[in-house]
């Protein structure tokens, strides 16, 4: 395989994996610190609420970042807020984030940061770009592709917006599945 090039059953093992880690790592929390997950995620729910999930899903999604924004989500869900209140909210920021990615690539591609970036940990986001535009949005969105970095891609190697917001819209469900999974995992040993 060329270097950069994307390797599909990788990335689809990643997603299987990392849905039954989720669920896992929920159903842990639950079982074994059930009370200071639920003390803690409230106290940032009341902090924060949903103008913080909202920010923090937008700045995680609009910036290479090592903290994803389904950690954010996962505080709200335990936090009081509903499936679909947090769904909706981390949809439309992811949404946003990924098109502000967009726009940092496409008004930066020549700044030094954004080469190495591309070059980098983007490389496998920018090669897909570069080959099938579309394609490596649609994975960024819903896969362990990180999609800030494909978004920033598509910018740097000019995709048409046209283009990229409406498959940006596969965040909204992809949002709505991974809390789904956390919620599943949570319910599973709390009740």
């Amino acid at each position: 395989m060329p270097e950069g090039e994307v390797d599909a059953k990788k990335l689809l093992w990643q997603l299987v994996v990392g849905v039954v880690l989720i669920i896992v790592l929920f159903a842990g929390l639950g079982y074994f610190v059930q009370e200071p997950v639920e003390a803690f995620a409230k106290a940032w729910v009341n902090t924060t609420g949903l103008v913080g999930l909202f920010a923090a899903t937008v700045v995680l999604d609009s910036l290479p970042a090592p903290i994803p924004p389904d950690v954010f989500m996962g505080f709200a869900l335990l936090g009081g807020k509903s499936l679909w209140q947090a769904s909706v909210v981390t949809g439309v920021a992811s949404v946003l984030g990924g098109n502000l990615a967009w726009l940092l690539g496409r008004s930066s591609a020549r700044i030094a940061w954004v080469r190495r970036l591309l070059g980098g940990r983007g490389k496998q986001s920018a090669y897909l770009v570069a080959r099938n535009a579309r394609l490596a949005i649609v994975l960024g969105a819903l896969t362990p592709l990180p999609f800030s970095v494909s978004c920033i891609a598509g910018g740097a190697v000019g995709m048409p917006w046209v283009q990229l917001f409406p498959l940006t819209l596969l965040r909204i469900p992809r949002m709505m599945f991974y809390l789904y999974i956390m919620q599943l995992g949570w319910v599973s040993v709390t009740g």
